[in-house]
C-alpha cells in the first residue's frame, strides 16, 4: 500500500497555510492601491494592521486545527498501545491517515499479534503446571467431603475461605458458602469474640457453640490458623448438630434451606445462566492475605490494589425515584486484592410494592410475576447493607444506584449507602484514564478494556463487568502514577465530570 509521507504532507499543508492567506492579502492590497485607497498614511496604517491582525487569527485557527488533528492520531495509538500491553492484549489500533502514523499504528498491531501468541503460550504452559495443584485439590476436596464432621476455615474478619458438604448442609442448606460471613449465618456473639481473639493475635482452641437463627445450636471445635510465622490469622471450625445424626445432618435440615444471605430474597438468576465448574469451588485463602493487608491505616493512604471494594449495580421500575419508581434487583460483587471475587456476590430480586411497567420489563426483563414471591426492600437492604459492610462501593453512573438505594434508607429509617463510605464511579474513572474525547458508557468502556458482559441490563451481570472493569481501570491508573485511594480521590476531584 502506497502512503503519503507524513513530513511531505507536513510541508504542503504549512505551505498552504502561509501561501493562501498571502495571496489573498496581495490581491486586495493591490486593489486597494489601484483605486488610490492606500494614499493616505493613515488609511496604510489601518489597512495593514487590520490585515495583519485577520492574517494572525486565520493562521492561528488553521495551525490549531492541524495540530489537534495530528495529536488527535498520536493520542489514539498512545491509548491503543497501553491497553494492548495491559489490560487487552487483543485489541487492534484503527486508524487509517495513509502515513507514517498508519504505518506504526500496524506495527504495533504486530506486537500486539506476538504478544496474544506468546501470552496463549503461557496459558498453556500454566494450565500444565497447576494440573498438579488441581489434582491435590480434588483429593482435598473428596477427603473433606467424606468427613462425617462439617468443616470451615474461617478468616480473621469473619469470611468463610473453605468449607465441605456438611458445612454447607449445616449452616446453609447446602448453599455455596465460599466467601460469605459466618457472622451472617449463625448468631454472631460467640464468632465476634473468637475473631476479636484472632485480632488480637491470640491462639484460640477448645469447644464452641454456634445458635442458629431458628434452629437448634451447633457444636464446633474451634483450631487456630496460622500463618507461616506462626501468627494467628484465622479459625478452623469442625461443626456438628448434636440433636441429630451426622447422616441426617448430610441429608436433612430441620425447617428447610437457609437463605445464603440473610433476607436476600430470590437470585434474580443471571449467576445460574453462566455454566459453572463441574465441581465447586472448596477454598480460597488469599482472604487471609487481604485481612493481613487491611490492618491498620486509613483507606486513603491505602494502595487501590490492597482495598476490598463492593461493586453494585440495580434494576428499577423506572428512571425517576420522585415518581415514586423503586428497586426491583440488587445485585453487587466483592473484588479485593486486585481481582474479582466472582464467588462472592450479593443477588437478590425486590419486590417493589408497585406493578412494574412493561417498558420498563422490556429494558431489563424483570416481571410483576418474577417478583411475586420476592422480600421487600425492608428485608433486602439491611442484609445488602450487612453484605457491603464497611467498604467502598463502585459502580458505573452510580448516582443513579445510590439515588434509589438512599431513598429507601430514608423511608426505612436506615444510614445512606454513601454516610460514612467512599463512592467511587467508574465512568469517571475511565474519563481520568482515557479522557473525554471517547465514549465512557458501560458498552464502550467494557469493549475498550476487553471485557465481556455476559447479562446487559440485568443487576448481577452489570455488576460483574463493571468490577472487571475497575480492576482493568486500577492497572492502568498504576500507571499513570495513582496507586493510593486517597490520590485517586484528588485526581477525580481536579477531573471535570464528562
Amino acid at each position: 500500500m502506497s502512503r503519503r509521507s507524513l513530513d511531505r504532507r507536513l510541508l504542503v499543508g504549512v505551505l498552504g497555510l502561509f501561501a493562501v492567506p498571502t495571496l489573498v492579502a496581495t490581491a486586495a492590497l493591490y486593489l486597494l492601491y489601484r483605486r488610490g485607497v492606500l494614499a493616505d498614511p493613515t488609511t496604510l496604517a489601518v489597512t495593514l494592521a487590520v490585515g495583519g491582525l485577520t492574517l494572525m487569527g486565520y493562521l492561528a485557527v488553521v495551525a490549531h486545527g492541524l495540530g489537534r488533528a495530528l495529536v488527535g492520531h498520536l493520542r489514539a495509538i498512545q491509548r491503543g498501545a497501553e491497553l494492548i500491553a495491559t489490560v487487552h492484549p487483543d485489541h487492534r489500533i484503527a486508524l487509517r491517515t495513509g502515513d507514517e502514523l498508519e504505518a506504526l499504528a500496524e506495527e504495533i498491531n504486530g506486537l500486539g499479534d506476538r504478544l496474544s501468541a506468546a501470552r496463549r503460550e503461557l496459558d498453556l504452559e500454566v494450565a500444565r503446571a497447576t494440573r498438579a495443584f488441581a489434582d491435590e485439590r480434588a483429593r482435598l476436596a473428596a477427603i473433606l467431603a467424606d468427613l462425617d464432621e462439617g468443616v470451615v476455615a474461617v478468616a480473621g474478619d469473619g469470611r468463610i475461605s473453605l468449607a465441605n458438604r456438611v458445612a454447607k448442609e449445616l449452616l446453609v442448606g447446602g448453599a455455596p458458602l465460599l466467601g460469605r460471613s459466618l457472622l451472617d449465618l449463625v448468631e454472631p456473639e460467640p464468632v465476634a469474640g473468637l475473631l476479636e481473639r484472632v485480632k488480637r493475635g491470640e491462639l484460640v482452641s477448645g469447644r464452641v457453640e454456634l445458635p442458629r437463627r431458628g434452629q437448634g445450636p451447633l457444636e464446633a471445635g474451634v483450631t487456630p490458623l496460622t500463618d507461616a510465622d506462626a501468627h494467628t490469622i484465622g479459625l478452623i471450625l469442625a461443626i456438628r448438630d448434636p440433636a441429630r445424626s451426622v447422616e441426617g445432618a448430610a441429608t436433612t435440615v430441620p425447617g428447610g434451606e437457609v437463605s445464603p444471605w440473610p433476607a436476600a430474597g430470590l437470585a434474580s438468576g443471571v449467576g445460574a445462566s453462566v455454566p459453572g465448574p463441574p465441581r465447586p469451588v472448596l477454598y480460597d485463602f488469599s482472604y487471609f492475605d487481604t485481612v493481613a493487608r487491611e490492618a491498620g491505616g486509613a483507606n486513603h493512604a491505602r494502595r487501590l490494589a490492597d482495598l476490598t471494594f463492593v461493586v453494585l449495580d440495580t434494576e428499577t421500575t423506572g428512571l425517576r425515584v420522585q415518581e415514586g419508581h423503586r428497586v426491583v434487583s440488587l445485585a453487587a460483587v466483592r473484588v479485593g486484592v486486585g481481582a474479582v471475587r466472582a464467588h462472592d456476590t450479593f443477588d437478590a430480586l425486590v419486590h417493589p410494592g408497585r406493578p412494574i411497567p412493561a417498558a420498563s420489563t422490556r429494558f431489563h426483563g424483570i416481571t410483576d410475576a418474577m417478583v411475586a414471591a420476592a422480600p421487600p426492600m425492608e428485608e433486602v437492604l439491611p442484609a445488602f447493607l450487612r453484605y457491603a459492610g464497611e467498604a467502598p462501593v463502585v459502580g458505573h453512573e452510580i448516582t443513579f444506584d445510590l439515588e434509589f438505594l438512599d431513598a429507601q434508607a430514608l423511608r426505612l429509617g436506615l444510614p445512606r449507602l454513601a454516610w460514612n463510605r467512599t463512592v467511587l464511579d467508574t465512568r469517571l474513572i475511565s474519563s481520568l484514564v482515557h479522557g473525554s474525547d471517547v465514549s465512557h458508557s458501560l458498552e464502550a468502556v467494557s469493549e475498550r478494556l476487553g471485557v465481556t458482559i455476559l447479562a446487559r441490563h440485568s443487576a448481577l451481570g452489570d455488576a460483574l463487568a463493571t468490577a472487571e472493569v475497575l480492576v482493568r481501570l486500577f492497572d492502568l491508573l498504576a500507571r499513570r502514577g495513582i496507586t493510593t485511594l486517597g490520590e485517586l480521590l484528588e485526581a477525580l476531584e481536579r477531573r471535570p465530570r464528562p
